[in-house]
């Protein structure tokens, strides 16, 4: 996803996030590039990754991850372009979610959407900038499901008849 802001310093904030979709675990590549041309010194460049949840009756928004982006404290540099990772915690994260009913003609909603924030705080007034780019988080990646699957297979217990005789040695030698 492109992003590209400028302040009334002349300040530009462009940059890519590499990836909008990511699992518990991955990182976060962001592309940054700034152009200073004024120098103005920023303070520091902050990341936040939100979490918010919508229900029919409710609101909240929680920050799953937040960080300040090395290498920026204090800079005074007329340009600089630069690659980033953040890694989102390995702990459980409600995937993005959307799920919609009815019940007695009423229709409700339940929502968990995530963003990140990518915001530069420069010395000065009105002069910060913020990007916010829409994040999905998934449960796990396609091949670890495939792989989850083939093995889940192995573990399916067949009832067994009592009367009948065991099975041969060959017949289960094959079906490994």
């Amino acid at each position: 996803i492109y992003f590209n802001k400028q302040n009334r310093k002349q300040l530009q904030f462009e940059g890519y996030l590499l990836r909008n979709g990511i699992i518990p675990g991955q990182s976060f590549s962001i592309q940054i590039k700034l152009q200073n041309p004024e120098r103005t010194k920023i303070k520091r460049i902050q990341a936040e990754l939100i979490q918010h949840r919508q229900t029919a009756v409710d609101r909240h928004q929680e920050i799953v991850l937040s960080t300040n982006l090395p290498g920026f404290y204090e800079f005074d540099g007329a340009s600089l372009q630069q690659n980033f990772d953040l890694p989102l915690p390995k702990d459980y994260i409600a995937p993005t979610y959307l799920f919609e009913t009815t019940w007695h003609n009423h229709t409700y909603h339940l929502t968990i959407e995530y963003e990140l924030i990518l915001t530069i705080k420069p010395h000065g007034l009105f002069t910060k900038l913020e990007v916010n780019l829409p994040v999905i988080v998934g449960t796990r990646l396609n091949y670890e499901n495939q792989i989850q699957e083939r093995n889940a297979d192995k573990y399916i217990y067949h009832i067994v008849d009592e009367m009948e005789p065991p099975p041969s040695y060959e017949s289960i030698i094959i079906n490994k």
